[in-house]
């Protein structure tokens, strides 16, 4: 809002970086895009949402990827789970092993009669199932993710931006 008021025109891809700030605010020129504004906008935005972010975190113990619950056991990996999971990861690039892929997903939501939806957004694989108790989070993380987030019948299994991909995988694997 604060920069559609001060008509700030900078454009920016999916991540929005320091080299898209440059190349599509800086370099158009001021004029024409105004990004000094952007700039006087954000110095007092970053304070409030770093201390607001830290707070929300640190006292009242919001949860974010990679911060499980005390009944949750944080698993440190040995060379030999590196190197299963870096198996994987090189299986799942060949077409053929994508079902393997799959089906390990489908295996850690409970089995193909436990889906009942299946979406993506930018990073996230969002799965509603019908029984969330059949749901394994660890042979899903063994699939690749990089967390799993369940709320009721709701499964969010972070996987990064290829989460695209994994996606027309699964939903070719549940269709055969």
């Amino acid at each position: 809002m604060l920069c559609h008021i001060f008509d700030v025109g900078v454009g920016q891809t999916f991540s929005g970086s320091l080299i898209d700030f440059l190349l599509f605010g800086v370099m158009q020129g001021n004029s024409k895009t105004h990004w000094i504004n952007a700039i006087l906008i954000g110095l007092p935005l970053f304070p409030l949402y770093y201390f607001s972010f830290r707070f929300l975190i640190t006292r009242l113990n919001l949860k974010t990827p990679g911060r499980e619950d005390d009944n949750e056991e944080t698993k440190l990996y040995t060379k030999k789970d590196f190197e299963e999971k870096s198996a994987i990861a090189a299986r799942s690039n060949h077409s053929k092993d994508k079902r393997f892929v799959s089906e390990l997903i489908i295996s850690g939501l409970g089995g193909m009669n436990n889906i009942s939806d299946i979406d993506c957004c930018a990073t996230r694989l969002r799965i509603t199932v019908l029984d969330e108790a059949l749901v394994d989070p660890s042979l899903l993380k063994k699939s690749g993710a990089k967390g799993v987030v369940m709320k009721g019948k709701g499964v969010q299994v972070i996987y990064g931006p290829h989460v695209t991909l994994i996606k027309s995988d699964l939903e070719d694997c549940l269709s055969h």
